[in-house]
């Protein structure tokens, strides 16, 4: 019985040390990161406050029309860019951020 009970105390000690070194490892992986996931959901927080205020980037594009009308087609681009990556957004806050 006490064979038993010290091999169970040497597993136990043993998976005691390798969680200890999961959560240093889990602790490294997470503050890699913590950085890139806060500009990340900034940009999330920008995207849902565009999408609750439209008439403010309607407006914004419509001034940056006007002022740079002969360059219009550089801004298209942009724009195109811009419309492709608000879809982008979009569709992973509705697969995995969405309620």
């Amino acid at each position: 019985m006490n064979q038993r009970l010290l091999a169970l105390s040497r597993r136990r000690m043993i998976l005691v040390t390798r969680a200890a070194d999961q959560r240093i490892q889990l602790g490294d992986a997470y503050r890699n990161l913590e950085e890139p996931l806060a500009w990340l959901m900034t940009g999330f927080l920008i995207a849902r406050s565009i999408r609750g205020h439209a008439q403010i980037a309607i407006i914004s594009m419509l001034t940056i029309f006007l002022k740079y009308g002969r360059r219009i087609s550089r801004i298209r681009v942009w724009l195109a860019n811009a419309i492709a990556m608000y879809q982008f957004c979009r569709l992973l806050y509705s697969k995995y951020l969405g309620n």
